[in-house]
């Protein structure tokens, strides 16, 4: 198999494919059936939410290898990611479609200690229109240790005063320290700032309707198929200069 980069590092951990006749047929069964760093390339098709339990000390990317559009991350009853009891977790989603399902919550957080967990999604198209909060945060210790990072994503969210896109969890007094989230070339149709939160987001760019340079049709890949720094500098010189 070929060798993927993200952020422009090389992978080295687990890259396994998903869909009919590949190496797992759904992304929970990948998920349990490997341990370490994992990468899986995902088909096109319905796929459920991504639900993660008790998942520690990994890093977990997901990349749609079609149309985000056509790789649709769904179930009725769960937000479009749940994340229960875990710690030092990394998540990352590419190219998908997140839809939530009778939830009011986008994506939800929930750590089990003083760990840590970031999830980033790059180049998605979420739609959140049945739900109040776009990602919320509950957690039996404070919320500083979770971050929620939108990189050149279209959000279709629920036209509600109660649409906050980042919330803490007033009832036990969690407040969540968003100062290392970020909105970065977004396109949110519909925003109401935050609920029980404290700092300020690291990026906050964004618009409400479609202009040049956000969303994603813009950007560029986090995760990438041979898309490390020499491989790019090679296939630059390649183009200009005319080496082989």
């Amino acid at each position: 198999m070929s060798d993927w980069y993200i952020n422009g590092v090389r992978f080295t951990g687990n890259v396994v494919t998903v869909g009919s006749g590949k190496d797992y047929a759904t992304v929970a069964a990948a998920i349990s059936g490997t341990s370490g760093d994992l990468l899986i390339l995902l088909d096109e098709g319905s796929w459920a939410s991504i639900d993660l339990n008790g998942i520690t000390g990994r890093n977990i990317s997901i990349k749609g290898i079609g149309s985000a559009s056509n790789t649709v991350l769904y179930t009725s009853s769960l937000p479009a990611i749940r994340c229960r009891a875990v710690d030092n977790l990394n998540l990352m989603i590419e190219s998908c479609k997140l839809i939530t399902g009778s939830s009011m919550y986008g994506i939800q957080h929930n750590l089990s200690s003083a760990g840590t967990l970031t999830t980033i999604l790059s180049k998605c198209i979420l739609d959140f229109t049945y739900l109040g909060y776009l990602s919320w945060v509950a957690q039996e210790s404070p919320c500083s240790q979770t971050a929620v990072k939108f990189k050149y994503c279209s959000i279709d969210t629920l036209a509600s005063s109660q649409n906050y896109i980042f919330s803490g969890w007033s009832l036990y007094d969690h407040k969540w320290n968003i100062s290392d989230c970020e909105i970065n070339k977004c396109i949110i149709t519909h925003i109401n700032g935050t609920k029980d939160t404290t700092g300020t987001v690291a990026i906050s760019d964004y618009v409400m309707s479609a202009v040049e340079g956000y969303g994603p049709d813009y950007g560029d890949f986090l995760i990438r198929e041979g898309g490390g720094v020499i491989p790019r500098i090679m296939n630059y010189l390649k183009q200009t200069r005319g080496l082989n």
